[in-house]
């Protein structure tokens, strides 16, 4: 594991010498890939998802002709990990150095977003939600169909609307990492309309991308029916086999903290609240980093960026037989002067069940890492908790925001039912991303999301991708 140490000669630099420390990284990188033809699959400056568990499973002799390759921070060289309390700064992103206090808006405590309301809340008026009526209207009358709403020029906003909500998208990027448009009739409108409207007004944020192998674009949140489970239960990733019997999102158990796959920005429409129960909960992941390294647990923080964290990759794509099943995905990754989280503890644990003997086990720090995160996550000092009310669309940053949902009770009553879409946005804006967050970019060649007919072209070097016929679905 990489080790961290506190010197001046480490933390004495800047942004600027930063920045021109990773660029001659980076060339160096293209010169050395420049001067081989044909590149090698191991030495491409952006390394593909299917390559990232060879040296783990090497270092265990365990690799079995499956190609994996470690995803590792930048950075982290000849450092050692901090001992005690860190109180040292660095930011804002773009400019955070590793394992200190990152200084940036998106580091809030429940506090800090609860005054930020105005910032993070959009409330539609009557005018603006005649318009948004309006164009769901027109595309009604001309049969339409949701697939088409693919960039904003296809669900266009009066001027003043959409100037707020480029505002309020910059803040979700850069700032609070949360959205919610809030003021829509969805108890009046149909499922139709009310997905129109939501996924009109997703294409001013980023582009739809599937979420699954099929290449589905749109995801109902929503207990199956008749699912019921004993009070006080917990949703748990991973059965004996280390699969689940049920996915977490089609059942009424409270879901605990994490991070979805690897959207850029994950979408939520309410269309209808529970019952009782349902409350979400989001904590900012990158203030979790800083409380953790303020506690003097540095060694914590260094397990949750090294090895050994995994996701499935079978759940995503049609894997060949002896391929890695799986991706490496660390929680805490710096990248180009970035903080990037990923955190789903559950999907780790069900890859180290399912394929133990390639993986090894969870460790005991693993876990420590895992529970601390967690209890600093629940905090209430961390802990925004809301209920989302029918017809808001909410809209959450995928590598600083953490979200989490209380269990639920549904009522008999259609609009008793907690019934919530879910859509994976890709967002061009320009911001360095980790290679093993770009998703589907970072698996498929030519991935046209304009045409939106699922996973397109398929690197067969590389992976095993079925296209479907049916990606256009929106179920």
């Amino acid at each position: 594991m990489a080790t961290v140490q506190q010197t001046s000669s480490v933390h004495a630099t800047g942004c600027e010498q930063l920045t021109q420390s990773l660029s001659c990284r980076m060339s160096a990188r293209l010169a050395r890939v420049s001067e081989s033809a044909p590149m090698a699959l191991g030495d491409s400056p952006f390394e593909e998802p299917a390559q990232r568990c060879l040296s783990a499973a090497l270092s265990r002799g365990l690799s079995k002709g499956k190609a994996m390759v470690r995803v590792e921070s930048e950075g982290l060289e000849g450092l050692k990990v901090p001992t005690g309390p860190v109180t040292l700064e660095s930011g804002p992103q773009g400019c955070v150095r590793p394992y200190t206090i990152i200084d940036d808006p998106q580091a809030w405590l429940a506090a800090d977003l609860a005054q930020r309301q105005s910032e993070w809340l959009l409330q539609l008026s009557q005018e603006d939600v005649a318009a948004v009526e309006e164009r769901v209207a027109a595309l009604q009358a001309a049969g339409v169909t949701l697939t088409a709403l693919k960039r904003p020029t296809d669900f266009p906003l009066p001027a003043a609307l959409e100037a707020r909500l480029a505002a309020e998208k910059h803040n979700l990027l850069h700032g609070n990492g949360v959205l919610v448009i809030r003021g829509l009739p969805a108890q009046r409108w149909s499922e139709w309309q009310n997905l129109a409207a939501y996924l009109g007004l997703a294409a001013h944020i980023g582009y739809r991308t599937p979420w699954n192998k099929q290449g589905n674009l749109i995801s109902h949140i929503k207990a199956a029916q008749g699912f019921k489970v004993a009070p006080g239960a917990k949703f748990v990733q991973g059965g004996s086999d280390g699969k689940s019997a049920q996915q977490g999102h089609a059942t009424n158990l409270e879901f605990d903290w994490h991070t979805d796959a690897q959207a850029d920005v994950l979408g939520l429409l309410c269309i209808s609240q529970a019952k009782s129960g349902g409350v979400s909960g989001w904590s900012s992941a990158l203030a979790v980093h800083n409380e953790m390294l303020r506690r003097g647990r540095g060694d914590l923080v260094a397990c949750l960026a090294g090895p050994g964290w995994y996701r499935d990759r079978t759940k995503y794509q049609d894997v060949r037989p002896g391929d890695c099943p799986v991706w490496e995905m660390p929680v805490f990754h710096y990248h180009e002067g970035r903080l990037s989280v990923h955190f789903h503890p559950g999907h780790t644990r069900a890859c180290h069940k399912q394929w133990p003997e390639l993986l090894g086990p969870m460790t005991a720090e693993m876990e420590e890492a895992i529970d601390m995160f967690i209890e600093i996550a629940s905090d209430p000092r961390f802990e925004f908790q809301t209920y989302l009310q029918p017809g808001d669309c909410c809209f959450m940053n995928n590598a600083t925001l953490l979200h989490r949902r209380s269990a639920y009770e549904d009522g008999e009553a259609a609009h008793e039912k907690r019934h919530l879409v879910r859509v994976w946005l890709a967002v061009e804006d320009g911001r360095p991303r980790a290679p093993h967050l770009d998703f589907p970019r970072s698996y498929t060649v030519g991935y046209d999301r304009h045409t939106y007919q699922g996973l397109l072209c398929p690197n067969p070097e590389l992976f095993h991708v079925q296209r479907s016929d049916h990606a256009g679905n929106h179920h």
